[in-house]
């Protein structure tokens, strides 16, 4: 791995963000409640600093659980969140009295529990800005799903297969008398436009818009939309695919998957040719998409 690739490591990211977050914020408070009284300006420094990284700690340990053992979905905001902030401040405020507890009188732990409250509301409001907590939905989404990540509704053996004959999985788009076909709607300049999302190449993420490419009337078209990829990866989950943070395709749409040194790039019909990378985590992907190439 190059130092490029590190540094763009979602891995490295989930760590350094808090990181940073926490150690600013230390910084800041420790520079605002210093008093000369109270000793050497870097030792008030360095406590707030070792206060906001133990806290990081119980407070990831704490979204975690809500996620995992008590399934508290992951929302953008502190209104979606304010059960797993909550859990946070008070599993950061027992991990002070525990680490704390000889120092301090019954009368500090009233402001104990304010101080702590109030920095975990501040540190939390900052790393919700960040979308540090998306990797939460994501692994809540996947524990829901099944390893197979194309959708399963449109996954099924051609109508002529045999019993027990074994063929590579196609997708298939639902009957139409089902459901009413999934679509988009463009408004612009007082003129309405229905997008059928079959006719959909890619949705990838461009200058904190979603950026559609779509074919009408056999010439491909770009909308910019003000929308959250992940709302449209959820309302499109039967037609299109995640194959990285940014970008939804539409598998039918794939013109080629290149494949060197273990990375997998994705050129799709109506983005000439501009590439998309499949991660690591979406690699295995790869055999079920390579059938569906046009």
């Amino acid at each position: 791995m190059n130092r490029k690739e590190l540094f763009n490591s979602p891995a490295l990211r989930r760590f350094v963000t808090p990181l940073l977050v926490c150690l600013m914020i230390g910084l800041i408070i420790g520079l605002i409640s210093y008093n000369p009284s109270h000793g050497n300006l870097w030792e008030v420094i360095f406590y707030w600093e070792r206060a906001m990284i133990l806290g990081m700690v119980a407070h990831d340990s704490a979204w975690w659980a809500g996620v995992l053992f008590f399934k508290w979905p992951v929302g953008k905001g502190l209104r979606q969140n304010w059960k797993k902030c909550l859990l946070g401040g008070i599993n950061t405020y027992l991990l002070f009295l525990w680490l704390f507890w000889e120092y301090l009188s019954f009368s500090q732990m009233p402001l104990l529990l304010g101080q702590v409250m109030g920095v975990s509301l501040i540190t939390q409001v900052f790393l919700l800005q960040t979308n540090y907590y998306d990797h939460l939905a994501s692994i809540q989404k996947f524990s829901k799903e099944s390893k197979s990540s194309l959708p399963q509704k449109l996954i099924k053996l051609p109508q002529e297969a045999h019993p027990g004959d074994v063929r590579t999985p196609v997708i298939t788009r639902k009957p139409a008398q089902q459901v009413e076909p999934d679509f988009l709607i463009r408004k612009e300049n007082g003129i309405k436009e229905k997008i059928q999302v079959t006719n959909i190449s890619c949705i990838h993420i461009k200058d904190h818009y979603c950026l559609v490419t779509y074919k009408r009337e056999e010439q491909w078209q770009q909308w910019l939309v003000h929308e959250q990829l992940k709302n449209l990866e959820l309302k499109f989950s039967d037609n299109l695919v995640r194959i990285n943070r940014s970008t939804l395709v539409n598998p039918h749409m794939i013109r080629r998957i290149d494949g060197k040194k273990g990375k997998y790039l994705v050129t799709l019909q109506g983005t000439a040719e501009a590439t998309f990378a499949i991660t690591r985590s979406r690699q295995h992907l790869v055999e079920e998409l390579m059938p569906l190439i046009s």
